[in-house]
């Protein structure tokens, strides 16, 4: 017999010792001391488990199963996941949505992983292409600068918080300062929201060319649509394009836009767009009939015809005439 087995055989009959005393005596042994025999007891089965186990041979050729990998195995993280669709998210032309990405994964390289890792495994892929928030806040001035010297005449501003941090961007090209002057007196306002991880609004301020297509004026980045905010990017349109008589702005409902317009663009005519009007219609559970009057009154250019579809509406439905006289500015 080897002194290897002499050891093992050794390490088997304290086992047993140990186990035959708890047994026997299992009132008279305090809790430390039944923790300790335990913990003796898995380190010599641990040891005597991995000299039974020894490396003795390396086959390079993997044969194991990969069905065991799933969205919980430690290695398949997002991280790991976005090397795979990189490219396929660094195209503009591909559409990459978490189950795409769940489906090539399974299907390609044959194990599954979750929703929600597959968005994660997008979220980086883009961090790795586009740079991070934060990188891409700090290069804003930088990126609006060289625009700038590529586009002279065209105007931009960066106010900052107390803290000089980023608050509010504003620009205008200078063929939209210049085209503006052949647009119709017409300045249409919205915002979007941001779904990043700063997240913010960006508004865009847009007008109509003689043709009736969309013409873009200025685009500003915020915080939130507020007082404040609305503010200063009124006053900063107005200072990049100016004002003309006759002008009209176009918005939704919101009151702090009544306010801001009122403010810097008190000489102006303040009007809410159709659409907003008939989702406020619409959410007032009217009949389509008043929905279809409204419409032909609103798209008329006819000062008699619009005269006539607002009295046919007061005809069919007098609560809407008087909602709709009620409206806003």
């Amino acid at each position: 017999m080897s002194i290897k087995s002499t050891d093992i055989n050794n390490e088997l009959q304290v086992i047993e010792q140990i186990l035959e005393a708890e047994i026997a005596e299992p009132s008279k042994i305090k809790i430390r001391q039944k923790k300790k025999r335990i913990l003796d007891v898995e380190t010599i089965l641990l040891r005597h488990n991995a000299s039974l186990n020894e490396a003795t041979t390396y086959e390079k050729a993997h044969s194991c199963s990969v069905d065991f990998i799933t969205s919980n195995h430690k290695n398949a993280t997002s991280k790991v996941i976005y090397d795979y669709i990189l490219e396929l998210v660094r195209d503009s032309s591909n559409v990459i949505t978490p189950n795409f990405v769940v489906d090539k994964m399974r299907r390609i390289y044959g194990f599954i992983i979750s929703y929600n890792k597959g968005w994660q495994a997008i979220q980086h892929a883009y961090m790795v292409i586009r740079g991070t928030a934060e990188e891409n806040y700090n290069r804003l001035p930088s990126y609006l600068h060289m625009i700038k010297e590529n586009n002279p005449g065209m105007y931009t501003n960066i106010k900052r918080d107390d803290e000089n941090g980023f608050q509010y961007a504003f620009f205008a090209y200078d063929a939209s300062i210049i085209g503006w002057t052949n647009c119709r007196r017409i300045i249409m306002v919205d915002a979007t929201f941001f779904k990043a991880k700063y997240r913010g609004v960006l508004m865009i301020a847009v007008s109509k060319d003689r043709n009736n297509n969309i013409f873009p004026l200025a685009f500003r980045i915020t915080d939130s649509e507020n007082n404040e905010s609305y503010n200063w990017f009124f006053n900063q349109l107005r200072y990049a394009i100016g004002v003309h008589e006759e002008l009209f702005i176009l918005s939704d409902r919101h009151p702090v836009i009544t306010n801001a317009i009122a403010n810097v663009y008190s000489e102006c005519q303040h009007r809410i767009r159709i659409y907003h009007m008939e989702k406020n219609l619409r959410k007032r559970y009217f009949s389509d009939v008043v929905l279809s009057l409204f419409y032909n009154a609103a798209t008329t250019y006819k000062r008699t015809k619009f005269y006539t579809f607002t009295d046919d509406i007061e005809k069919v439905d007098k609560v809407t005439a008087e909602y709709l006289k009620e409206e806003e500015p």
